[in-house]
């Protein structure tokens, strides 16, 4: 649990202090062989942060396949309704797999464990966790897919979570907002998604046919939710430092 503090410190530092190199511009990532435009006015994390946000990251979840490989905010310092953005991968055959099978592997009971390692897993911060049916993008090798978070004292937070696959595994985009202002970020959220473009030569080229579920869907999940639980740490500590100054 200590490790987690750290981290969501780490987190809180690295939104605050976040480059400009990235300002309404195609951002390229040759390394995961994937890009896609910046929102007007959104900045951009350099890769020494993005370094130090992995590396606390492994330290919290063992056996952790995850990889933050982008993070994208509106503005600095990082206020409370703000959007943000949080890029993910994982590097795995992909080449006996089917769109299909990553679906299932985000359908019915397969996110029951899920859900509970997030509300154990938030040390009290989160109440309740609820998946929104996953869509498959056959045309354009995605799957599409919620998730809300509940805090016990009922605020909420949305994610809106897109995965590619690829040739050499998937790259997933975390949109995140609270519930009060998820609505309004939803159209920028929606650019930059459309605007994600998987380098030539590097698309999804997976079997036709299913045989069944898939753990790498699982993994994109736990990412995903890696950030949820941080988010509502920054809220907690901001409502503490509130109360202490009143």
């Amino acid at each position: 649990m200590h490790q987690l503090r750290r981290f969501a410190s780490l987190l809180i530092v690295l939104v605050v202090t976040l480059s400009a190199r990235a300002l309404g511009q195609m951002y390229q990532d040759p390394v995961n062989h994937w890009s896609a435009r910046v929102p007007e006015g959104w900045l951009a994390a350099t890769p020494e942060q993005l370094v130090q946000i992995n590396d606390y990251f492994s330290r919290v979840v063992k056996g952790n396949m995850q990889r933050y490989i982008a993070c994208f905010a509106p503005r600095w310092p990082f206020e409370e309704n703000d959007p943000y953005i949080l890029v993910q991968a994982q590097t795995f055959d992909t080449s006996a797999m089917t769109i299909d099978e990553m679906v299932k592997g985000l359908s019915g009971g397969a996110t029951k464990g899920v859900e509970e390692t997030i509300k154990e897993s938030s040390g009290g911060l989160v109440a309740g966790t609820k998946f929104e049916a996953p869509v498959a993008d056959r045309d354009n090798n995605r799957v599409i897919y919620g998730m809300h978070m509940t805090t016990p004292a009922g605020k909420g937070s949305r994610a809106h979570c897109v995965m590619h696959l690829t040739a050499s595994g998937l790259v997933q985009f975390n949109c995140y907002a609270p519930d009060e202002s998820f609505d309004a970020a939803k159209p920028g959220f929606d650019a930059f998604l459309a605007s994600v473009t998987i380098d030539p030569g590097q698309e999804f080229k997976g079997r036709k046919k299913s045989k069944g579920s898939s753990g790498g869907a699982i993994g994109g999940v736990l990412g995903a939710m890696a950030a949820v639980i941080i988010a509502s740490r920054r809220r907690r500590q901001k409502q503490r430092a509130a109360g202490a100054c009143s």
